[in-house]
């Protein structure tokens, strides 16, 4: 039973969305294709926008955020970063469920904070992963914890290069998050790093993580001035335990290979090579997730309290940097 009294698992699930802008818009239209979610209304600094918005997609436009949150069971926070913590702050103290993109917040102070919000109000605060890392991370073994791994992200200038439209420490965050999900959360134990400048500007990152379950990572982040073609800009490497797992994009196809007899997969034999098909990796699916998380009455899929681990390792991976 949430703040307002709805059961997990009560439909449909309503949902509501504070921001009208452009991020705004498409978390309406993953909303209102998803079963068993009704769009409970939207809210915006700009009336005029929020009501065009929701009467676009057949929903009522609120004239403030406490109003829609009486009305809802969740809330998807579509503001602008330094924005986030406040909306999301007074959605759970009112004991609504909250979805955040990343960053959720200025840092880790203001995470942390909303963690222990979410704790005493009985709520769940969701965040999207810096990268929709899901395809690679569910392309292992369950229990499988590779003893090495590399990463390279080149980010370019071509319009289409998601990477090179993000900002370094939004790249940092999705390469960690993505090292620390190999790692099954494992605790880092040391981190190595070094940068390239011209001038003030950042041209590459290299760093090394080294977690106490054992798993090295290295990761090696470039910007270029120059458009990067689709297949050079992501490539990535895990093995251990007799398994080789590799991609060249974000959501796939990932390779996974066996050189062991003893495989965690059942499914695999010695010699199979295993490439699979690229799963749906997107923001709408991260959402999705959440919903079906909180409709069972089951923790976030990426919690406040992972993305705080994740805000804290940039920030020590940036004191190392300057």
């Amino acid at each position: 039973m949430d703040g307002n009294g709805h059961s997990g698992t009560r439909g449909p699930l309503r949902v509501g969305l504070v921001g009208a802008g452009r991020r705004g818009a498409a978390r309406a239209r993953a909303l209102v294709a998803l079963p068993g979610v009704t769009l409970g209304g939207v809210a915006d600094a700009d009336a005029g926008r929020a009501r065009a918005l929701a009467h676009g997609h057949g929903a009522p436009a609120f004239p403030s955020v406490p109003a829609l949150l009486a009305v809802v069971d969740a809330v998807c926070v579509c503001v602008p970063p330094a924005d986030r913590f406040r909306v999301a702050r007074v959605a759970a103290g009112g004991g609504v469920h909250v979805f955040l993109d990343w960053p959720p917040a200025t840092g880790p102070a203001e995470a942390e904070q909303l963690g222990h919000l979410a704790e005493e109000a009985g709520v769940e605060v969701g965040v999207a992963r810096p990268l929709p890392i899901r395809t690679l991370l569910d392309a292992g073994p369950p229990d499988w914890r590779p003893r090495l791994f590399a990463l390279t992200l080149d980010a370019g200038t071509a319009p289409d290069d998601a990477l090179g439209a993000l900002p370094w420490p939004h790249r940092l965050a999705g390469a960690l998050d993505l090292a620390v999900g190999f790692a099954q959360k494992g605790e880092v134990q040391r981190i190595e790093a070094e940068a390239d400048r011209e001038g003030a500007r950042l041209c590459t990152v290299a760093f090394g993580l080294r977690f106490r379950n054992g798993l090295y990572a290295q990761t090696t982040l470039h910007e270029r001035a120059r458009a990067v073609p689709p297949p050079d800009r992501f490539r990535l490497d895990a093995a251990g335990g007799g398994l080789h797992l590799s991609a060249r994009a974000l959501d796939g196809p990932v390779c996974l290979e066996s050189d062991s007899v003893r495989l965690p997969n059942p499914s695999l034999t010695p010699t199979d090579r295993q490439a699979s098909p690229p799963a749906v990796a997107t923001p709408a699916n991260e959402l999705d997730d959440f919903l079906n998380a909180i409709a069972a009455g089951q923790p976030a899929p990426v919690s406040v309290l992972d993305a705080l681990h994740t805000l804290r390792l940039v920030e020590r991976l940036m004191e190392r940097l300057r």
